[in-house]
């Protein structure tokens, strides 16, 4: 359980720095599905969970790079045309989606994850702690959340976000530019991408 647990939090991280790096280490690339943002799935009452209210995430499994506009994504850099990739392996089908900054020495590489199957929250927050570095509990919009900084020796973020219950998606973000705004504070980046996934949720 452990492993497969390993390989659905820090797939995230490890595909987009295959992408922004090919010499570091490569893992298995993950997808985010997602189906084009319909209106806002809301599932009356999150008040019990702490949740503001429940959000539908698994109809948008198949077209994760829906859940950010393109002037919403245009106000964290310039970006190539997004990709889609999807893991079947470990605990459930995943998907993500990625953007790789238009130049590779001027941005930050974003992406997405949506799990297509049950993940309980409180199974995410008891283990990501071993996975990540600089571990945080806080909130998106109110949605309980988990950021987590690592370095591959290159600077990087994620943000697992609860929107429903066994629901969770993840943002996050790397990039190795020393003179990009997200190198000083990838945290509050990957909180900020985040927030713009919660709000196109809520249609």
């Amino acid at each position: 359980m452990k492993s497969l647990m390993r390989v659905a939090t820090i797939l995230p991280l490890v595909a987009a720095l295959a992408a922004c790096a090919p010499t570091a280490e490569q893992g298995r690339a993950v997808a985010v599905q997602s189906a084009g943002v319909p209106s806002g799935e809301t599932v009356p009452s999150g008040s019990e969970s702490g949740r503001p209210a429940e959000l539908g995430l698994r109809s948008r499994a198949d077209n994760p790079c829906a859940l950010v506009s393109a002037s919403q994504l245009a106000e964290f850099g310039s970006f190539k045309p997004s990709s889609t990739k999807v893991d079947e392996s470990g605990l459930g089908r995943s998907v993500s989606c990625s953007w790789q900054p238009a130049s590779i020495v001027a941005g930050a590489h974003y992406s997405v994850v949506v799990y297509d199957f049950q993940f309980p929250y409180e199974v995410a927050e008891r283990n990501l702690g071993s996975e990540w570095d600089n571990v945080e509990k806080t909130a998106v919009d109110g949605y309980p959340a988990i950021t987590g900084f690592n370095s591959y020796g290159i600077v990087g973020c994620s943000t697992a976000v609860s929107v429903a219950d066994g629901q969770i998606f993840m943002s996050g973000l790397l990039t190795s530019v020393e003179s990009s705004p997200e190198y000083a504070n990838p945290c509050d980046y990957s909180r900020r991408f985040a927030s713009v996934i919660i709000k196109n949720l809520k249609g």
